[in-house]
């Protein structure tokens, strides 16, 4: 499982695709940008985890959670390409999602976010969220 603050997130966001884009024209969190830009047209989707199940499950529990197929633009899809198609090429049963997660509440990110959850409320939900992938993956 692969997490990322999203400034757009309001409740945790599970991403159902990824499609490695690494633009120059993005920086990561520490302001770090890529030499060159490189465009990776392949869409990797997320079929091997019910992520609208999941979803529901965590939704249903009282904490946010959406599905999106727009990863962004820079890191965080690119890191997610790169752990799907690891796990396709390897041909593992491994289940894998990368999660959004919105700024922590009472933090001064949480003041120029589009959301923000408490801690414990974020760490329930990503924690339903690894437990309904674990509990997806056949056992060896």
């Amino acid at each position: 499982m692969l997490t990322g603050y999203g400034a757009c997130a309001t409740g945790l966001r599970l991403e159902t695709r990824a499609h490695g884009h690494c633009s120059a024209d993005h920086t990561d969190a520490f302001g770090f940008v890529p030499r060159t830009g490189s465009e990776i047209r392949q869409y990797r989707e997320q079929l091997r985890a019910d992520l609208p199940a999941i979803a529901a499950r965590v939704a249903q529990a009282g904490i946010a959670c959406t599905l999106s197929d727009d990863c962004g633009a820079y890191l965080c899809n690119y890191s997610y390409h790169l752990a799907l198609g690891h796990i396709a090429a390897l041909g593992l049963d491994t289940r894998a999602v990368f999660i959004h997660i919105p700024a922590i509440a009472g933090t001064p990110l949480a003041q120029t976010s589009a959301g923000a959850m408490p801690m414990e409320t974020m760490a329930r939900g990503v924690a339903m969220v690894a437990h309904a992938l674990a509990a997806a993956t056949p056992k060896a």
